[in-house]
């Protein structure tokens, strides 16, 4: 059994931080979240969608302080583009507006992946349409480096894979690859998420066991890291 923490973004819920607007920003402020819990590693991170980004940008700074990543495990990510994006601010307001009753309704049809989304205030709606449009200028101003350790990508089999092609050319290691049942949003869900599940326990083991060995004395030497941590998937 493995105890699981989720990072929420600041400013989501009323608090007076204010929000974080780059990917290096997210990251740091995450990563001083979680080493209030466990201050050193080895540290298992799982990031989808948006949040393999900065899952993939704090893995880059705990290694950049000299800290053991034993995991970094990404749920149908996007490469990151690291384009600016036009500023939507110049945009007609008409289109903006369009935009906005838009995300309003995909995200009130969606509410069974937002708890208690459908009872929605405005203002809460405020709060969460202000982080989301951070995290989007984010990505698309985050220019990523090349990490220098394993990462394990989950690749829903109904998507297309070539959005996510880029992440190969952004590790020095070979990039394992799973593809798991569903869509982007029902491989989260029954009965999709049983597999999910069983594949990323059977990765966090391995990654534990491989984590141990090399802390053991003289160990680290002759170690082959796993092509895949299951096959057939």
């Amino acid at each position: 059994e493995y105890p699981v923490y989720g990072l929420q973004p600041p400013g989501l819920e009323g608090d007076d931080l204010p929000v974080l607007t780059t990917i290096e920003a997210m990251a740091a402020f995450y990563l001083a979240e979680m080493r209030q819990i466990q201050p050193v590693g080895p540290y298992y991170l799982l990031g989808r969608c948006f949040g393999g980004v900065i899952a993939f940008e704090m893995a880059q700074q705990l290694v950049a302080q000299g800290q053991e990543v034993a995991l970094l495990a990404l749920l149908d990510t996007m490469t990151p583009p690291g384009q600016p994006r036009p500023n939507r601010s110049q945009h007609p307001f008409r289109k903006r507006l369009k935009r906005l009753i838009k995300l309003w309704k995909r995200l009130r049809s969606q509410a069974d992946v937002f708890t208690g989304l459908r009872g929605l205030s405005y203002r809460h709606y405020h709060r969460l349409e202000r982080v989301w449009r951070a995290q989007q200028q984010a990505r698309q101003t985050y220019v990523p480096r090349v990490y220098s350790g394993k990462i394990t990508f989950f690749w829903p089999a109904a998507k297309r894979w070539k959005r996510r092609e880029g992440w190969r050319a952004l590790t020095t290691q070979p990039l394992v690859v799973h593809r798991a049942p569903g869509t982007h949003k029902t491989m989260t869900q029954e009965p999709h998420v049983r597999v999910l599940a069983e594949t990323l326990r059977t990765c966090l083991a391995q990654a534990h066991a491989l984590s141990e060995e090399e802390r053991l004395p003289g160990g680290g030497d002759d170690i082959t890291i796993p092509r895949k941590c299951i096959r057939g998937l």
